[in-house]
């Protein structure tokens, strides 16, 4: 019973990350409740534990379930970007989330993690009387893309790999992308090669990163572009 109670938390944990994640954080004042689940998940961040290898760390979070993953799940939904604890949030403990997941519940050795690229562009001028609403909001704008990519990875000896070196190739990755989308003009973005160009990126990317213990890949799962209200099909 317990491991099904478990599964079906990592389960829960895994959609609550993507959707995070990529559809961007709908965040209110903590309250006492995620006050103290934040409080409970920083324990997890001892003084060494970029120095832990993957298979010690992961043991640790493993064991604590289900309460782990309670917290967890409280946090993950509050965080802002501008946490300073966002990225062991939001990248070292979701990529531990997700490999006890597969692990678990998938029976696979391969493990995977969403993360999301956008470009924004042509913020739109509020109208006569508009302005407290639409600084209320946040900015609006004319022309948005959103692309979702997905890295796959193995790990061929978890012992052998390092929370510190997981976190950086997963973190490379994820900032290049950014970088890579951050630098297309907006004519690149509609020319109806954009996925092409993102595979390209995300391949060379995956193999510059991958090493005798981690292996990655990178693939791109969907693209939204929307012009002056239009949505441009790819």
């Amino acid at each position: 019973m317990k491991k099904k109670i478990v599964s079906i938390i990592l389960a829960t944990l895994l959609m609550v990350h993507v959707l995070s994640g990529c559809s961007g954080q709908n965040n209110s004042q903590k309250n006492d409740t995620s006050q103290t689940a934040y409080a409970k998940l920083m324990t997890y961040k001892t003084e060494n534990y970029l120095q832990q290898s993957i298979a010690d760390f992961n043991a640790v979070l493993d064991n604590d379930y289900p309460e782990f993953g309670e917290v967890y799940e409280t946090v993950v939904k509050d965080i802002l970007p501008d946490d300073e604890n966002y990225d062991f949030v939001m990248l070292t403990l979701s990529a531990s989330v997700s490999e006890i997941y597969f692990k678990n519940v998938e029976k696979s050795d391969e493990f995977g993690m969403n993360f999301c690229v956008k470009k924004q562009t042509k913020p739109i001028k509020p109208l006569p009387g508009e302005e407290l609403i639409f600084l209320a909001q946040e900015p609006i704008y004319d022309f948005n893309f959103w692309g979702t990519c997905y890295i796959k990875y193995t790990i061929p000896n978890p012992s052998m790999l390092t929370v510190e070196e997981r976190d950086n190739a997963l973190r490379t990755i994820q900032t290049e992308m950014q970088e890579y989308v951050d630098g297309l003009s907006e004519d690149e973005i509609m020319s109806g090669n954009i996925r092409m160009l993102l595979t390209d990126k995300a391949i060379q990317l995956a193999n510059n990163v991958s090493s005798d213990n981690i292996k990655l890949n990178c693939e791109i799962d969907s693209i939204e572009i929307y012009n002056e209200g239009t949505k441009i099909s790819q």
